[in-house]
């Protein structure tokens, strides 16, 4: 997490400002890691304010493509910037700020014997994230 941290902060602080302002279009799901990332950026720079949007990735990219002006876009998945890029609408290149894990968890059986335990007939339902669609 901590890594995350330093190199978010080292992208906003790499952004050229022509105001004191800093505009953020990022992920729903990095709502609560943002507030943490913005407080530190903003008790080194007091004078700044930054603007965050939230939502989807893609209804995000639409909104660039659209002439919405922001400073940095962070996605849930790599493709959207990539397509901003491919089309003209970034400056720089496009970097990964982190990267999934799975995990094996259940509240039901006793997972600290590994996966093997999924062919144990307690075990009725699987479930698992599709990775294609962030977040997963």
């Amino acid at each position: 997490m901590k890594k995350v941290l330093i190199i978010i902060v080292s992208l906003i602080i790499s952004i050229q400002l022509d105001a004191q302002t800093i505009k953020i279009a990022a992920a729903g799901n990095l709502r609560y890691i943002l507030d943490e990332i913005n407080a530190l950026y903003i008790s080194k720079n007091p004078l700044v304010k930054i603007d965050v949007s939230l939502g989807a990735s893609g209804a995000l990219t639409q909104q660039i493509m659209n002439g919405a002006g922001y400073d940095l876009f962070m996605a849930a998945d790599k493709v959207y910037p990539d397509k901003l890029k491919d089309i003209g609408y970034t400056s720089g290149e496009v970097k990964t700020y982190a990267f999934g894990k799975l995990v094996f968890w259940s509240n039901m059986v006793n997972v600290s014997k590994g996966i093997e335990i999924l062919t144990d007939k307690s075990v009725t339902h699987i479930a698992i994230a599709k990775p294609e669609v962030p977040p997963y």
